[in-house]
């Protein structure tokens, strides 16, 4: 007989945030293949993704809890813009030629920012967890009633409530996953709150899952008798892998190159791109007007992008398109002759894999990767080297990437100039393996193997 189980997860479909995709889709598959699964979320709280739309009616049954939004003074009070320091130079950065007053209240500032942050959080966690708490227990749920409870993180709000649920009933086993780690570059005060929490949850859950290898080994560090499961994000077929693109107008017809995403403060940067499309441009192996870069969901990291192409002295070829619906970025994705899929890795953090990695595999993209940081031989490059779809910069082995990443991008364009289409030779076999279809298999071996990602 096909196991029960109780899914908990702040973001579900139909919500159009990256968050609900991973979750949504395990509930998705789950179902298929034959389980009965419950999901315990709350009612939508952004703007509806259309393609999460349609899986909702194969999702089981989805539990909603009331999204309660505060709108005491204390919740006004931490969402009124703070008071910034003047700015002493062009680039908005208090920096080089600041004194070392203003130095201190821009220290003092992002300090400042950060815990507001955190309280707005931690704001937003509590009232997902009292309310989540409260739907249990006004609508009677019996917890004896499932096999295995899974809990999505993040928020921590969802392992909270996973952990209440524990120990009312001790006996249903109960897997922690985590799409997102605990975040390790948080304020000293912050990230003790955090690890007693992540402490909390290793104690009491029954298996440990993580959207990457490092990933869990940052969640697992100094945990040596511990153990768990890394079960990439993957991507659904359904999703638009057979639809086809509408071509672009032949005066259109440039190389475009596509990125998407915020910088996370600094720890993400794609400008590197910009430096060898610049090098190529010098040295004539692509011309100004063959080439561009489209840009989606930039945010705040808008200005800095642009003010770096203002740096290298290069033409208008970078275009910011703002937010725009998933439908219509995986649309762009398709019309795009390559795709930027960037992350970080440093001496701590370690194992970033792009939301939009997955979906760049849907696609049958060529992927340019960019990993900031010292790390080397970083998880993303390993992946997108070994699935040969694509080549990935890595900022800590510079002299010989930032080679290859000028190489990598005049081939491409060459091949593409030639033959009409991307330069793109995937190791289909290992590609395959991100299909949901196939990962659902991993989530089954967890939720069937009582021994499988024990503690």
């Amino acid at each position: 007989m096909k196991k029960r189980v109780l899914l908990i997860t702040r973001h579900f479909a139909p919500e159009n945030i990256i968050s609900a995709i991973r979750p949504t889709k395990v509930a998705k598959y789950l179902t298929r293949a034959g389980f009965e699964v419950t999901v315990l979320t709350q009612k939508p709280s952004v703007p509806e993704d259309g393609l999460l739309c349609r899986d909702l009616a194969e999702c089981g049954r989805v539990l909603r809890a009331d999204s309660a939004e505060s709108s005491s003074f204390f919740s006004r009070l931490l969402h009124r813009p703070l008071h910034r320091p003047k700015k002493k130079e062009k680039s908005g950065f208090v920096g080089a030629g600041a004194t070392s007053e203003e130095k201190s209240i821009g220290t003092l500032h992002r300090i400042i920012s950060g815990y507001r942050q955190f309280l707005r959080v931690k704001r937003r966690e509590m009232e997902f967890y009292r309310s989540t708490m409260n739907y249990v227990q006004h609508a009677g749920l019996d917890l004896s009633h499932f096999d295995v409870m899974i809990s999505s993180y993040s928020p921590m709000a969802t392992h909270m409530v996973a952990l209440a649920l524990k120990e009312k009933c001790p006996t249903l086993r109960w897997i922690a996953d985590y799409r997102d780690p605990m975040d390790p570059c948080r304020p000293a005060p912050l990230r003790r709150y955090y690890d007693r929490w992540q402490k909390r949850v290793l104690n009491h859950c029954d298996a440990v899952t993580a959207a990457s290898e490092g990933y869990l080994k940052m969640l697992l560090k100094g945990h040596p008798d511990l153990c768990g499961v890394p079960i990439y994000n993957g991507y659904d077929p359904e999703d638009g892998e057979e639809e086809t693109a509408v071509p672009l107008p032949e005066e259109k017809k440039v190389f475009r190159i596509l990125g998407m995403g915020g910088l996370y403060a600094g720890r993400r940067d794609v400008s590197i791109v910009f430096s060898a499309v610049s090098d190529l441009l010098k040295s004539g192996r692509i011309r100004r007007d063959q080439i561009c870069i489209d840009y989606y969901g930039a945010g705040t990291s808008a200005p800095y992008l642009k003010r770096k192409i203002d740096e290298l002295e290069l033409p208008p070829f970078f275009y910011d398109h703002g937010r725009v619906p998933r439908e219509e970025v995986l649309l762009k994705q398709k019309q795009a002759q390559m795709v930027l899929s960037s992350g970080w890795d440093t001496s701590d953090y370690h194992g970033v894999i792009p939301g939009k990695f997955s979906e760049q595999l849907l696609l049958r993209k060529p992927i340019l990767g960019v990993v900031c940081g010292s790390g080397k031989k970083s998880e993303l490059h390993r992946l997108i080297h070994s699935l040969r779809v694509g080549y990935c910069y890595e900022e800590g082995n510079h002299a010989d990437s930032y080679e290859g990443l000028k190489k990598y991008i005049a081939e491409s364009f060459t091949y593409w100039r030639t033959r009409n289409k991307e330069l793109y030779e995937p190791d289909e076999k290992k590609r395959a393996a991100f299909y949901y279809n196939n990962l659902i298999r991993e989530w089954i071996e967890v939720i069937n193997d009582d021994n499988k990602g024990k503690l």
